[in-house]
């Protein structure tokens, strides 16, 4: 008998496990879709924010360039910058052209794992001539108060017209998140400088 309930027992808690996975699959799978499209609408809104009256179009050589400037930062070998970039990747980033359809800049989506509460992405506006024309935090786990004033549209606005990481203003007590948006401003930068050598090359 007590062999008998064991049994019974195993196969009921099997049963209550496969039907929770199956359920959990189902939540998964219904709300995947209106979860990666919310996503995106928040991403492509802070792009059109940190790059006003652009459209935005992907690279051909997107993949290559990804994997070669990330490569760079990994070895921690990006030179012209003035931080390391080991904790920096760039994840996406997308040509800028005017209403007239003429090619203006980049929009660069890059992050950093150097931040107080962990890693850091931010939407990156910028020129072909290499200026921050916008940015925007795109996710943050930053102390309230301290590294959290990455947020304020204020501080954000200072990052205007800033050519190296050096130019970048600190937050005063949140040197951690100061230095990933260093490291942030610094992968955007080295991404459109090697997207630029490359558009100059095929000329």
């Amino acid at each position: 008998m007590k062999k008998k309930g064991l049994l019974r027992d195993a196969l009921i808690l099997f049963a209550i496990t496969l039907i929770s996975a199956a359920l959990l699959a189902c939540v998964y799978t219904l709300t995947k879709d209106p979860i990666e499209k919310a996503a995106n609408e928040a991403k492509q809104k802070a792009y059109e924010t940190v790059y006003p009256g652009a459209t935005f179009a992907p690279l051909e050589t997107a993949d290559d360039l990804l994997a070669t400037v990330n490569g760079v930062f990994a070895a921690d070998t990006a030179e012209g910058i003035g931080v390391s970039l080991k904790r920096a990747a760039v994840t996406e980033i997308l040509r800028a052209s005017d209403k007239d359809g003429n090619a203006v800049g980049y929009v660069v989506s890059a992050s950093s794992k150097s931040g107080y509460g962990g890693e850091i992405t931010a939407a990156v506006g910028v020129t072909n001539a290499g200026e921050i024309c916008g940015f925007t935090v795109l996710s943050h786990s930053e102390t309230a108060g301290f590294g959290a004033k990455c947020d304020e549209p204020e501080y954000q606005k200072t990052f205007l017209g800033d050519k190296s990481v050096a130019d970048v203003d600190m937050i005063s007590g949140a040197t951690y998140t100061s230095n990933a948006l260093k490291e942030i401003c610094g992968a955007a930068l080295y991404a459109v400088r090697e997207a630029e050598s490359g558009v100059n090359a095929d000329v």
